[in-house]
């Protein structure tokens, strides 16, 4: 089945997994494997009146985060936060937690536009992370998704400082949903696992152990409908790939 968000849009009425303020929508679309299903990250932002909150959806527990201001995370959330991760820890049918928010957390390989910016961010952040190794420790999978950089990066908590302070937890950055493309940061190199200049989402599939396989998915210039190419112009959809970026 089609697993594109204008599909899963179309078929569910649902939004996308949000990608700038990461309102997480989990959206159920058939997946190829049986026992499988699938959610997309990218998109603009919903949400549900709240800044910060969660649901349980098939023993996977998404968590929305706010932290898109630089007093965040602030105590009021922290202390909701740990209250979310401590009940997952102990409940046998969560199996896997999906965090999301907007700038990623602290040291990571994209420091620059992120927790770290902030004294209060980075500090927070960082409890953030640890209370996240904790619930991995206890069993449960852990995944953290972030966007306020506008590239794709995957293994973004694969640094010296995370594996020197408790682990690495899967991470990834997906900023490639329409805004002005940023430039890789120092030190990395285009490749499988940071790419930018291009449009994309996340697709995650769920299998019956909690464990998800994220897959970046690029959308390309031949992949925009003809009726959006006649409302808004070619020249302005060329535009829109071939000029929408921070560096040339």
């Amino acid at each position: 089945m089609d697993a594109s968000p204008r599909a899963v849009m179309r078929r569910t009425g649902l939004p996308i997994l949000a990608g700038l303020a990461l309102t997480l929508a989990a959206v159920r679309a058939t997946a190829r494997e049986r026992d499988t299903w699938s959610f997309v990250v990218g998109g603009d932002s919903r949400n549900c009146g709240e800044t910060y909150y969660h649901w349980v959806q098939n023993g996977i527990d998404f968590v929305t985060l706010d932290n898109a201001t630089p007093d965040q995370f602030d105590a009021e959330q922290i202390r909701w936060f740990e209250g979310v991760v401590k009940r997952d820890a102990a409940d046998l049918s969560v199996r896997a937690i999906v965090v999301g928010m907007h700038a990623a957390l602290p040291d990571s390989r994209a420091p620059g536009h992120s927790m770290n910016d902030a004294a209060q961010g980075e500090q927070s952040g960082r409890r953030v992370y640890a209370d996240l190794l904790q619930a991995q420790a206890a069993g449960k999978r852990v995944y953290v998704l972030a966007s306020h950089s506008h590239f794709y990066m995957a293994d973004l908590f694969d640094t010296p400082y995370w594996r020197a302070h408790g682990g690495v937890l899967p991470g990834w950055i997906i900023g490639t949903t329409g805004a002005v493309r940023y430039a890789l940061p120092e030190g990395v190199t285009e490749g499988e696992s940071a790419r930018t200049n291009v449009y994309g989402y996340l697709l995650g599939t769920v299998s019956s152990d909690g464990s998800i396989r994220f897959e970046f998915r690029e959308i390309r210039r031949a992949a925009i409908p003809p009726d959006t190419v006649t409302r808004y112009s070619a020249p302005f959809v060329d535009q829109c790939f071939d000029a929408n970026r921070q560096n040339p």
